[in-house]
């Protein structure tokens, strides 16, 4: 063999052994490109099966919470007419027995006006075990048609109805059933939102139902004759009427809310609202309260809550139940001004921020806390995740020295 033939036999090996290496080069690349194809496949589904639906329901919330947006404004003009003035109007030629027959028979009047107005809230069930079995996230409650825009009733029900990851579905007087959207629900409160389309009534032939009229709750006084209507005494669409045993402050945490006290008997558990005998709402279930009369957080205080609802909000959550320290009360014990933490929610944001009962709030987000509406007002302008710097005065050594936290408000919800 010539020493050319030698050379390039030397060559042609070469040649070979580049070329080996070069295919099993492709070959590993084409196998990490197949890989990364399939985990890009396979995050895709993914995504499309647990992340899209909620970006959607999301998507769809923020835009028909636009469409629904309210202004609650009271619709009475006249006094309250109260039952003992239906029952000293009547033409019972001075018969108590036949006056008070028409002073029921008024009261009756009234609740079959109330009903046009109320529907059956609830979360649709994710399969046909939980419908007959009964899903423990969700209750079927009851709707009260607050008010209307353009294109979408919107309707005030119990946050036990409703669940921010499932359809909601309002089911009318005559057991039709019409797909809603969740907007808005509130932990302190036990409220929530949900809206329809005024459209999707019209399609399937179905009467609207009637707007409910707002009265003004800021008039009722003990004696005032009542009519709660709801799910009472674990039977739905109840009534029953009686008179109002007095007024007062509710204990829910953050905000003030008025409470209005009937005589009517509830048990635990049983959510309603409130009407004056001309069939106006006045209020809506308190949550968690006794479970022997039937009261009410008052509609008034609770108009700002609703609207800010409406708009698709869930309103922050620091989980303190405050008193505020007047001018006296600040001379009479040496304290300074501010909110008095009477008590603070357990594993609420201010509980594990460190806060505690005795502290008085100085200040949130940099602004004076003085009272209560004062505090109420910075939670309506903050929002739920934000973390808001809290100063309070704590008693220590005969003195009160000043403590900063920062509390991340939630919107109240059990994780």
């Amino acid at each position: 063999m010539s020493r050319y033939d030698s050379k390039k036999n030397d060559y042609d090996l070469y040649t070979e052994q580049i070329i080996n290496e070069s295919n099993k080069g492709n070959t590993k690349n084409k196998r990490v490109r197949i890989v990364i194809l399939f985990a890009i496949i396979a995050a895709a589904v993914l995504f499309c099966v647990f992340v899209l639906p909620g970006m959607i329901r999301w998507a769809d919330r923020k835009i028909n919470a636009g469409y629904s947006e309210i202004t609650l404004n009271s619709g009475e003009a006249a006094p309250d007419e109260e039952i003992n003035m239906l029952v000293e109007s009547g033409t019972g030629d001075g018969d108590p027995v036949e006056a008070y027959k028409e002073a029921l028979n008024a009261m009756q009047g009234r609740v079959s006006d109330i009903k046009r107005s109320v529907v059956t809230v609830t979360a649709k069930n994710d399969s046909i075990t939980d419908f007959f079995n009964g899903d423990p996230k969700t209750d079927s409650k009851p709707g009260l048609v607050i008010g209307k825009t353009k294109t979408r009733l919107v309707i005030l029900t119990s946050a036990d109805a409703v669940d921010e990851e499932r359809p909601v579905i309002i089911k009318t007087d005559d057991d039709n059933l019409i797909q809603g959207t969740y907007l808005s629900e509130n932990a302190s409160t036990g409220l929530a939102l949900v809206s329809v389309k005024t459209a999707d009534f019209t399609e399937k032939g179905v009467s609207l139902p009637d707007v409910i009229t707002i009265g003004n709750s800021d008039s009722v006084s003990p004696g005032a004759g009542v009519i709660a209507y709801g799910c009472l005494k674990g039977n739905a669409g109840s009534a029953d009427f009686g008179m109002v045993s007095g007024v007062g402050d509710a204990d829910v945490a953050d905000f003030r809310y008025s409470a209005i006290n009937t005589a009517i008997t509830a048990s635990e558990g049983d959510f309603g609202f409130l009407f004056n005998s001309r069939g106006s709402l006045i209020g809506v279930s308190v949550p968690e309260d006794y479970p022997h009369t039937f009261n009410a957080l008052d509609i008034n205080s609770l108009k700002k809550l609703i609207e800010t609802m409406s708009n698709g909000k869930q309103v922050p959550y620091m989980g303190i139940l405050g008193k505020e320290i007047t001018d006296e009360l600040a001379r009479e014990y040496d304290i300074p001004k501010g909110l008095y933490v009477n008590s603070v929610a357990m594993d609420s944001p201010a509980f594990k921020a460190g806060i505690q009962a005795g502290d008085i709030i100085v200040s949130v987000s940099s602004k004076d806390i003085l009272t209560l509406d004062n505090f109420s007002d910075c939670l309506y302008n903050c929002s739920a995740g934000q973390t808001v710097k809290t100063v309070i005065r704590r008693q220590g050594n005969n003195e009160y020295r000043t403590i900063n936290f920062n509390v991340t408000l939630t919107d109240g919800r059990k994780e």
